[in-house]
């Protein structure tokens, strides 16, 4: 039986398992407490959830670019409090450039016969605002079609501008718009379109380590197994290194120990997930007042 005791997990995934035979023992009183964390600050703000955009190509329309673009400029610049050099939602350090990889679009027959649907799919990263405004346009390029589009900040209120020659359809699930502030809408073409709510670039608010033998912590009213929660100062990309100076203890479920799983979930007990880097978790098991 073991009084005091440090246990190390490793791997290339936010959740971490061992299991132990024999069983580990240790005093029925034990508690635990995280001892460090290392990992990469590479969580995606982009992800599945939230990557897709459609546009709604309209086949009548006869247009070209030279036009579209003084038609944007004009409308952009009858818009106050808009900086087209300024991006305030640097809050991302530039992680992820768009590849040059066959795009993940789709140009598929509208529900009308005069109408296209062109989806474009984001690829997981970490972007800030003007990298997903680019992103974007690259994508159109690649399709050879006349379209017009452009994401903008304003600068005082925190919400974006979206413009499009085309009209956008923010109502597909997983939609960029939850990253943009927009509701559940379409957006008609050529309207310079500003979002009911802030830019939700920064998806992550708090960092939670759950640990599976751990009790006594709760979020909310809901009982958890939580053992630390932080946010994530360190610049996107670069080490993440988490080392309580005051270590919190937590009692055990059991003193008999046969798995031990490390979870690591945002605000919302949402798993996690990175790209791929090394994580490490260390552990320590001791005796209630030793």
């Amino acid at each position: 039986m073991y009084e005091s005791t440090t246990i190390s997990l490793s791997g290339n995934t936010t959740e971490l398992s061992t299991n132990f035979f024999p069983i580990l023992i240790v005093a029925e009183d034990s508690e635990i407490a995280l001892l460090n964390l290392q990992t990469y600050n590479s969580f995606p703000n982009i992800n599945e959830s939230n990557n897709r955009l459609r546009i709604i190509i309209n086949k009548n329309k006869i247009t070209t670019e030279n036009s579209s673009s003084r038609h944007i400029d004009g409308v952009i610049s009858e818009v106050a409090n808009i900086d087209k050099s300024t991006d305030i939602f640097h809050k991302i350090k530039h992680l992820h450039e768009p590849n040059n990889h066959d795009p993940s679009l789709l140009i598929t027959q509208g529900p009308n016969s005069d109408e296209e649907m062109l989806d474009i799919e984001i690829e997981s990263g970490c972007y800030e605002l003007s990298q997903i405004n680019d992103y974007i346009k690259n994508e159109i390029k690649k399709t050879n079609r006349d379209i017009v589009f452009s994401i903008l900040p304003n600068i005082n209120t925190f919400r974006s501008y979206v413009y499009c020659s085309e009209a956008v359809d923010f109502t597909i699930d997983n939609s960029l718009r939850h990253v943009l502030g927009f509701d559940k809408t379409k957006l008609e073409p050529q309207i310079l379109h500003e979002s009911q709510r802030t830019v939700n670039i920064n998806i992550i608010n708090s960092i939670k380590v759950l640990c599976s033998i751990a009790q006594g912590s709760f979020n909310g009213n809901k009982p958890s197994h939580s053992v630390y929660e932080f946010y994530p100062t360190a610049l996107h990309g670069s080490k993440l290194v988490e080392a309580p100076n005051n270590l919190i203890y937590y009692p055990l479920i059991t003193n008999e120990i046969n798995n031990i799983t490390i979870t690591l979930v945002d605000q919302d007990q949402r798993p996690l997930k990175h790209l791929g880097e090394k994580t490490t978790v260390v552990l320590h098991i001791k005796r209630y007042g030793s």
